[in-house]
């Protein structure tokens, strides 16, 4: 913007300005301009068309720069924090995500530290207003790792010393839940069966080794186990366990 103030001089009060030779403009006015490597010649008149001029370069701002870090890997059910940062006095922080991928929440009162837990890839944008009203954008993307933390044993000894004498399923994060557990013999019967059981402790369901309170002998049992996810997936998990003494 160009505006004329804090005049004195010349015949009478009626100033009036003109830009690069243009249209004349009550000296009140504020005439918008554009950045230009060349200046722009300001001529002020009296009442009388007397003048005076000078030149006022206009320059362009430096360009605002958001950087939001480097690509982003982690692995499902883990948390990582995005910084911002801008070269600008920011006015204003606006993030852009996709809330179907990600959860997330701001970890400082000027939104310039998010906290986020994607289930999905996805890529998160932020666009900053500084004091001026200008503007600049970045973005990052996040991959996430889909590998799943589920480990099922493949052997176990109920033999009371307390060592391995349980089987369970070892689970990490990003599982939601166990939907079910089924162990069944080499002949097809159903030894031990639990539903809708959630982690506890990094581990998921458990099995003593009996069979309607009774211990069972050595042997190679089956076992079909569903795990849900927090991306939605559910996978059905199915081997073999072996007892021994």
């Amino acid at each position: 913007m160009i505006d004329e103030n804090n005049l004195s001089g010349g015949s009478g009060s009626g100033y009036t300005f003109s830009i690069n030779g243009g249209a004349i403009f009550p000296i009140d006015s504020c005439i918008r301009v554009y950045a230009n490597d060349l200046p722009y010649l300001v001529r002020v008149f009296d009442s009388e068309g007397c003048y005076t001029e000078k030149e006022v370069l206009v320059t362009q701002p430096d360009e605002i720069i958001v950087d939001l870090g480097d690509e982003v890997v982690v692995d499902l059910g883990e948390a990582e924090v995005i910084h911002l940062n801008t070269n600008a006095i920011v006015d204003t922080i606006v993030w852009d995500l996709d809330l179907t991928a990600t959860s997330f929440e701001f970890l400082n009162s000027s939104k310039s530290e998010i906290e986020i837990e994607p289930v999905l890839n996805n890529t998160i944008y932020a666009n900053v207003i500084d004091i001026n009203g200008c503007e600049g954008s970045g973005e990052v993307n996040v991959i996430v790792n889909s590998l799943r933390n589920v480990t099922v044993p493949n052997i176990f000894s109920p033999n009371g010393d307390g060592l391995n004498d349980i089987f369970k399923v070892k689970t990490g994060k990003g599982v939601t839940k166990m939907n079910y557990m089924k162990i069944f013999d080499r002949w097809g019967e159903l030894m031990h069966e639990e539903d809708n059981v959630y982690p506890a402790g990094g581990f998921c369901g458990s099995w003593d080794g009996t069979y309607k309170g009774s211990k069972l002998n050595p042997g190679v049992f089956v076992y079909m186990i569903s795990i849900s996810f927090n991306d939605n997936r559910t996978i059905v998990y199915r081997g073999s366990v072996t007892i021994v003494k």
